[in-house]
C-alpha cells in the first residue's frame, strides 16, 4: 500500500476561502512526490474571478473549481485520484494537504497525519527536504 493523501483546494482569499473541492490519492502522497507535484503544477499559475481581457489559458483560472478540475485531470494522467465530499478525512491518509490563494500567491499547507507536524510554504518556496525535515518525515 502506497502513502495516502488528501487535498483540499480553498477558493480565492477574496471568494471567502472554503474548501471548494477535496480529492484522495491512495499512493504517491509524500512531500517529496505529491508536494512537489502540486507546488510545481501551480508554480507560475493564478486564480482569478472572471474571463477579462488579460486571461492567460494555463496561467489563469476561473476561481478555484476550474484549477481543481485541471490539476486534477493532469494528476490523473499518472496516479488513480477520486473527488471525495469537502472536508473529507479518515481513510488512513499519510498526508493531507491544503491549496490557498492569497493576495497573488498560491501557498500550500502540508501535515503529516501520524506527528500532527504540519508547514506552510509559497508554492514558489516549496523544498521538499525542508518539508520533510519540518515534518519529520522518516517514511
Amino acid at each position: 500500500m502506497g502513502i495516502r493523501c488528501f487535498t483540499h483546494i480553498h477558493e480565492m482569499e477574496s471568494l471567502g476561502g472554503e474548501v471548494v473541492c477535496t480529492f484522495y490519492r491512495p499512493h504517491g502522497g509524500a512531500p517529496e512526490e505529491h508536494g512537489k507535484y502540486l507546488a510545481d503544477w501551480l508554480s507560475g499559475k493564478r486564480l482569478v474571478n472572471g474571463i477579462e481581457r488579460d486571461f492567460q489559458e494555463g496561467r489563469d483560472h476561473n476561481r478555484a473549481g476550474q484549477m481543481a478540475i485541471d490539476l486534477m485531470a493532469s494528476i490523473k494522467k499518472q496516479t488513480p485520484c477520486e473527488v471525495f465530499p469537502t472536508g473529507s478525512s479518515g481513510m488512513g491518509e499519510d498526508f493531507v494537504y491544503h491549496i490557498f490563494f492569497s493576495d497573488g500567491v498560491f501557498s500550500l499547507f502540508c501535515e503529516d497525519c501520524y506527528s500532527r507536524t504540519n508547514i506552510m510554504t509559497v508554492v514558489d518556496e516549496y523544498d521538499s527536504a525542508q518539508v520533510k525535515k519540518a515534518l519529520s518525515v522518516n517514511k
